[in-house]
């Protein structure tokens, strides 16, 4: 089987298009945002956005941290230092449990796409406003 068919059997083309429509879209919102979009809209989309991600990125991203320790220990599969790549412990999480933890590890990561974009937004602003 060739690597691209195994890539893509294993998901990694839907992460792979998810990053190509994100920098797509970020480029479009960027172009909308320097030419037609009003400086008050950003600045308070901006502040909401990145409000609305800290609000809800940093306790699920709590949580997606508490699961997966607690679903680690109990398989017996929680090596030292675990935190510092979570993400590469994913496929250790049982399976009746991997749906809770990486549905709080998704929903954490979106927000801090959307504190970022909140920024971005902010910073955007920040820069017309001159």
């Amino acid at each position: 089987m060739s690597p691209v068919r195994q890539t893509c059997a294993d998901g990694g083309c839907v992460q792979e298009l998810f990053v190509v429509v994100a920098l797509l879209g970020s480029l479009g919102g960027l172009a909308l945002g320097l030419h037609v979009v009003p400086v008050e809209t950003l600045l308070l989309g901006g502040i909401w956005l990145a409000t609305l991600g800290f609000g809800v990125g940093i306790p699920a991203s709590a949580l997606y941290h508490a699961l997966l320790w607690r679903s680690l220990r109990r398989a017996q599969a929680l090596p030292a230092g675990w935190y510092w790549r979570p993400t590469s412990l994913h496929r250790r999480v049982p399976a009746a449990e991997r749906p809770w933890v990486l549905a709080f590890c998704a929903l954490g990561a979106a927000g801090f796409f959307a504190i970022v974009l909140g920024c971005a937004a902010l910073a955007l602003a920040v820069w017309r406003s001159r």
